[in-house]
């Protein structure tokens, strides 16, 4: 794949078509979205794609500082970052979502997203978290209502990542806390 030059303006990652001949390829692939002669990248998809050498980022910057940056605004940044990554080694397409409580749009193993419709919806937890049920029965909902299944990825303290499917939830004002257990 040829590495693609990409431009921090106003505090948008912007990268001109003109200036990135093969820039269908980025959009094949689920990154971005387009916006007139510009296709408008996330920070998430800008740290994969530099940390993939993919992208050429002017004015240079790291995946650690992109992390930093947009961790101050989203402290979950560096999770979702972490999950989004996970995602795309399994080979899934995932498009940015970042509708509340909703952080991406997965497609399945194969699917071309310019012709297809994502399958899942995930949401991502820290496994030390609790979450309200209300507002995972709103995610459900959502999900249901655009036709998603809707995935809960949890993070636990040592980085590892487990998807879990949520088919229902009672709507009761109480919290659901999910702790991982440690078996002496």
């Amino acid at each position: 794949m040829p590495r693609f030059v990409v431009r921090l303006q106003d505090d948008r990652f912007l990268m001109h078509k003109k200036e990135n001949l093969n820039w269908r390829i980025l959009i094949a692939e689920g990154f971005g979205y387009i916006e007139g002669e510009h296709i408008v990248l996330s920070p998430i998809e800008i740290a994969y794609l530099i940390l993939k050498n993919k992208v050429c980022l002017q004015p240079t910057m790291t995946v650690e500082d992109i992390i930093y940056r947009y961790s101050e605004s989203d402290p979950l940044f560096p999770l979702k970052f972490s999950v989004y990554l996970d995602l795309r080694e399994r080979r899934f397409i995932v498009r940015v979502l970042d509708e509340y409580p909703i952080s991406f749009e997965v497609f399945g193993r194969g699917s071309d997203p310019l012709m297809s419709e994502s399958k899942y919806y995930v949401m991502i937890l820290p496994s030390e978290k609790s979450v309200a049920v209300q507002i995972l029965y709103n995610a459900l909902e959502k999900a249901r209502n655009r036709g998603k299944i809707l995935v809960l990825a949890i993070i636990d303290q040592d980085g590892n990542i487990v998807y879990y499917n949520i088919e229902s939830t009672l709507r009761f004002k109480v919290s659901l806390k999910l702790r991982r257990l440690k078996i002496v």
